[in-house]
């Protein structure tokens, strides 16, 4: 099968939010599982992340990214049949599932996702997130420049020495970071 053909099957399949089973074969994109065993085999060989890299580099030159300010979220997924990200979720223990962290720029660019197990906190991935950003030809700066409440550097710094000295389990600064 073609190429293109299998990446319009894909493009379907996700913009439309059907099982890969119920893509008609009378499109011509081929069968669901075809284009499902397509997916799986770009996503190993990398061609998603590189891609991603070269949109962010294409990106950044033109000025369409915020680079001052940055949003953490993660979303919980099921893993039915389990794998190595997934662990219980927090609402119901008995299912595996998995979650996904994203970090993405001020107009809403991904700039880099992570899976966990389902039962890590976002925090804890804050710094992964960060650390995953691929560099383009800006720096990473705008996590230190001006703005305090984006110094995560700091801010692991001064969780770690308060955990140390026995003090509190939230950060010294919880109440000072900004989450909007």
């Amino acid at each position: 099968m073609d190429d293109r053909l299998a990446l319009q099957g894909i493009s379907a399949v996700l913009n439309q939010d059907i099982a890969w089973q119920l893509l008609p074969l009378e499109v011509g994109f081929g069968s669901g599982q075809t284009c499902w065993r397509r997916l799986d085999h770009l996503q190993r060989a990398g061609v998603f992340e590189q891609r991603r890299r070269a949109l962010l580099a294409e990106l950044n030159p033109a000025g369409e990214l915020d680079w001052t300010r940055a949003c953490v979220d993660g979303s919980h997924v099921r893993a039915k049949n389990g794998g190595a990200a997934a662990g219980p979720k927090p609402v119901d223990r008995r299912k595996p599932g998995s979650k996904h962290h994203l970090i993405c720029d001020g107009k809403g660019t991904s700039l880099h996702v992570i899976t966990t197990a389902a039962n890590v906190n976002d925090i804890t991935q804050t710094l992964s997130l960060v650390d995953g950003i691929p560099p383009v030809t800006r720096s990473n700066a705008w996590l230190c420049a001006g703005n305090d409440a984006l110094n995560f550097t700091t801010h692991s710094s001064r969780w770690a020495a308060a955990s140390s000295a026995g003090g509190a389990s939230r950060r010294p600064d919880h109440d000072r970071v900004r989450t909007s």
